[in-house]
């Protein structure tokens, strides 16, 4: 028996400790052969921090303190490796009573120590965990609980163990919310969810739950886990971040209203500037009008009305009357030309208020259509609206343009930049002490992008300003308001280009140079 058992089984000396005898399944258990255990002791093989506690319990042993022992301890294996053992040892004595052998049994519980440490650091994960972790069985008792779960719900393990979940039910969801969540789990499906619970102290908590169905020995539900986080915070946080989500927008829609408004407002007053001073132009050329001699000659014919022929005929003033009518005929049929022309200005001008509060309306709902047009005369256009006041700043217009195809843009949104930039430009100049003040445009093509840059001999921008000079209400203009260039820079990049601004610094002018897709209208025909 002492060697076919399937447990270690051995004889030691109980005075030296040294082994006396071993079965195959305890060198099995060791490793070593039964000659080599033999010429060993027991301390040997026995792991450094078990020797001390089972030497003090082999001796309470012999000195019949007590019978026997049982220990759990470590051996040292040939191999290196250590061997958890349970030991059951007792001494066989004499007819003096002087023990003169153990007999020990030796199980190798290795597995199973492994297996209880695995559980161990589970067990202990599991009740160290931030989130709430509660077991049932497959009626849904609690069995086990987390330390989490007492803070989440204020009850304790002991208070919870028995009881069923419903013990946390607030009220707030209806009957068909839990049978869907019993149909989910008793199908053996993952449930996840949020609800709302109770509080042991009556106050309602958000939690975020998982309920897993742990699968038994025969393939039916034994067991579920249910892992719990309360999310009440998070919750607040997202309905505080609704409301301030819900209040900025409110404030970006004001924000973009007053941006339309002053969009509108800022492009209108640059063209109402050129309105302005037409209108001051054909208001001079009405008050120094011929018309006015017209009707001196008129009462002059009318003193002589009785005898106009004779007038005519031999009155030295009479004989002045025809040549006199024939010159100021020519002279109001050059004002009505020059004040026709100022008319037909004005209601360009017009137009293009017109278009650029459809312009702005288009921009609001996302509108982009194109036209194709010669870019040179879209320029020449803008250069136009600001013919009168060029000519009364005496600004000198430099024209570079390179011949170019016609090619598909947004004209009014590309007149609107090219406005602003021209009446900067003049405003520029007009604060320049310069002696001579010129705005040069050149128009060229590089790759697949047009650009068209306006430059002008003004009084310049400092390298801190230029880096600000596209912010939105930065200005360099003591009655200025910011609108105009943020604005200008928004719509190039709309339109898929770009606005830049360079200058040499302080009385050395400026350069800006818009930049947009070069969009032939053959490509467009042929993509159509």
């Amino acid at each position: 028996m002492f060697e076919v058992a399937s447990i270690g089984m051995a004889q030691t000396d109980p005075l030296s400790g040294k082994w006396l005898r071993v079965n195959g399944k305890m060198c099995a258990i060791t490793g070593y052969s039964a000659e080599e255990m033999l010429k060993m002791k027991v301390s040997e093989i026995t792991h450094p921090d078990d020797r001390e506690r089972d030497w003090e319990l082999f001796q309470r042993v012999i000195r019949a303190e007590v019978p026997s022992y049982h220990l759990e301890k470590r051996y040292l294996r040939k191999d290196g490796a250590i061997a958890w053992v349970s030991v059951n040892m007792t001494v066989i004595r004499n007819s003096t009573g002087q023990p003169i052998r153990a007999m020990a049994t030796v199980e190798d519980i290795t597995e199973r120590k492994r297996t209880e440490e695995i559980l161990r650091l589970q067990s202990a994960a599991l009740e160290a965990t931030a989130n709430a972790i509660v077991i049932t069985d497959c009626r849904g008792k609690v069995e086990w609980s987390n330390r989490a779960f007492t803070t989440l719900t204020g009850y304790t393990k002991a208070e919870a163990v028995g009881k069923k979940p419903n013990l946390l039910k607030s009220g707030q969801h209806d009957a068909a919310f839990y049978r869907d969540l019993w149909q989910t789990i008793l199908a053996g499906k993952v449930w996840h969810s949020e609800m709302i619970n109770r509080h042991k102290d009556g106050h309602l908590y958000t939690e975020e739950a998982t309920i897993t169905p742990v699968p038994g020995d025969h393939g039916d539900v034994s067991h579920f886990v249910a892992v719990k986080q309360d999310i009440t915070d998070r919750k607040r946080a997202e309905l505080e971040l609704e409301q301030a989500n819900n209040q900025l927008l409110s404030v970006s829609r004001q924000a973009a209203i007053a941006e339309f408004a002053t969009g509108i407002l800022h492009n209108v007053g640059n063209v109402l500037n050129s309105v302005g001073v037409a209108s001051s132009c054909l208001a001079q050329s009405l008050k120094k009008s011929n018309a006015a001699r017209l009707t001196q000659v008129v009462a002059l014919m009318r003193e002589h009305e009785a005898d106009l022929g004779s007038f005519f005929a031999n009155d030295p003033k009479g004989k002045l009357v025809p040549i006199y009518l024939s010159q100021l005929a020519d002279k109001l049929v050059g004002e009505q030309a020059t004040a026709l022309q100022e008319i037909a200005d004005l209601q360009k001008n017009v137009e293009h208020i017109k278009a650029i509060v459809t312009v702005q309306q288009d921009s609001a709902i996302g509108s982009n259509s194109s036209e194709t047009l010669v870019f040179a005369d879209l320029v020449e256009e803008a250069l136009k609206m600001h013919a009168n006041a060029l000519a009364r700043s005496g600004i000198l217009v430099i024209r570079n343009f390179d011949t170019l195809p016609p090619v598909m843009v947004q004209k009014h949104k590309i007149l609107q930049i090219l406005v602003n930039l021209i009446r900067n430009a003049i405003q520029a100049c007009d604060a320049s002490a310069a002696p001579s003040k010129e705005v040069r445009v050149c128009v060229s093509r590089s790759n697949d992008r047009l650009q068209c840059a306006i430059g002008d001999s003004g009084i310049g921008i400092s390298e801190e300003n230029i880096k600000r000079i596209f912010t939105f209400g930065f200005t360099t203009k003591k009655d200025g308001h910011g609108f105009g260039l943020s604005g200008a820079h928004r719509t190039a990049r709309d339109m898929g280009g770009s606005l830049m601004a360079q200058s040499g610094g302080p009385g050395r002018g400026a350069i800006f140079t818009l930049e947009l897709p070069l969009l032939l209208s053959s490509q467009t025909n042929s993509s159509a």
